[in-house]
């Protein structure tokens, strides 16, 4: 549709969990274009002030393509921790910071027993969080005609009901401005111009969204991905439930 078009827009409704949101726009790369993806879930945060969900760690993901560098691939969520970090930390038995969740009562709490007994997890930066979730909230659920806010549900605590989440996901056929091959000598520009700054003291190397993930990937395929003891675990008692043979 973008390549008539120039842009192209859809939304799905009456889904589910869709995974990590940049899976979804790193494929417009494959067609020189700039990717994006969203998605609402189930009300695991509270407005600014509130101390009962009514927004998801609603999720998006832009990937852009780049020349003789790596795409720019932001995939982030609208809260300052998932949920699995949370549940980490609880089997590891140790603190979370202040800044991750709320306790049942609405309050700031570094215990990951309370953020999961009917806590909820903070936005990141406040109320900007905040406010972005619900823009996602409102560009996946409002606009597909699907659920939003509390007519989602948690994919945690409700796994045997419709989930009713909705996605929203664009192509933009950056040949519409401008030449591809332009496009991608500009942005390899920028994304030296962030490289090359000069770094805080005591600061790493300057990164731009999604070296770190891609960093990961490479060593996750030569090492594999580490598990805990406990989580380990759980996985075989589920594979033995399920009569599959694990490779762990």
């Amino acid at each position: 549709m973008a390549e008539k078009t120039g842009v192209a827009v859809v939304s799905v409704k009456n889904s589910n969990h869709f995974g990590a949101s940049a899976f979804y726009a790193l494929q417009a790369l494959e067609q020189g274009m700039i990717g994006f993806a969203a998605t609402n879930a189930g009300p695991t945060m509270a407005p600014t002030g509130g101390r009962e969900g009514r927004l998801g760690n609603n999720a998006m993901a832009v990937a852009v393509p780049a020349g003789k560098c790596p795409p720019l691939v932001l995939d982030m969520a609208t809260g300052a921790a998932a949920w699995g970090k949370i549940f980490l930390a609880r089997q590891e038995k140790r603190v979370i910071p202040l800044t991750w969740a709320l306790d049942k009562n609405g309050l700031p709490t570094d215990d990951p027993n309370a953020a999961a007994d009917q806590g909820l997890i903070q936005p990141f930066g406040g109320y900007k969080g905040y406010g972005l979730s619900l823009l996602l909230d409102i560009l996946t659920g409002v606009l597909s005609g699907g659920g939003f806010s509390t007519q989602v549900r948690t994919l945690y605590q409700e796994v045997g009901t419709p989930a009713q989440v909705a996605h929203t996901c664009a192509a933009l056929r950056i040949e519409a401005f401008m030449p591809l091959a332009q496009f991608r000598q500009r942005m390899d520009e920028i994304i030296e111009r962030m490289r090359s700054c000069p770094a805080a003291s005591g600061a790493g190397p300057i990164l731009v969204p999604g070296e770190i993930e891609r960093e990961t990937e490479e060593r996750r395929k030569v090492e594999g991905i580490p598990l805990n003891a406990e989580l380990q675990k759980e996985i075989r008692t589920l594979g033995e439930e399920l009569g599959v043979q694990l490779p762990i």
